[in-house]
């Protein structure tokens, strides 16, 4: 799941909400994805399943890991019953423009 807010995602409640509006709302089995988005003076979110270990990021088709911040993880219990710790990754700074980003 990707997409841009101004707030800090770091509780289930944020992600509940964030899934509302996200770009993508669709929580995958997999890391890997690739998009296109230009935030308002907002944080780039991707959040992923934490069992499917740590991404790496090209951004503009630069290297973006260092342009990222994992925020630990979030415990998120979904709707069928099952609890399980989603890594919550956001850009260290607010982005105003478009930016490819590559997540592999």
């Amino acid at each position: 799941m990707y997409g841009k807010t101004n707030v800090v995602i770091d509780t289930q409640a944020e992600i509940d909400a964030f899934r509302g509006v996200a770009a993508s709302k669709t929580l995958t089995n997999s890391r890997a994805s690739s998009f296109s988005i230009t935030p308002a003076t907002q944080y780039v979110y991707v959040i992923f399943r934490a069992a499917l270990g740590v991404p790496h990021f090209t951004i503009n088709g630069l290297d973006g890991d260092a342009d990222m911040e994992n925020l630990g993880p979030v415990s998120w219990y979904n709707p069928r019953g099952f609890t399980e710790n989603y890594s919550v990754w956001k850009t260290k700074q607010l982005l105003d423009a478009t930016f490819a980003f590559v997540v592999s």
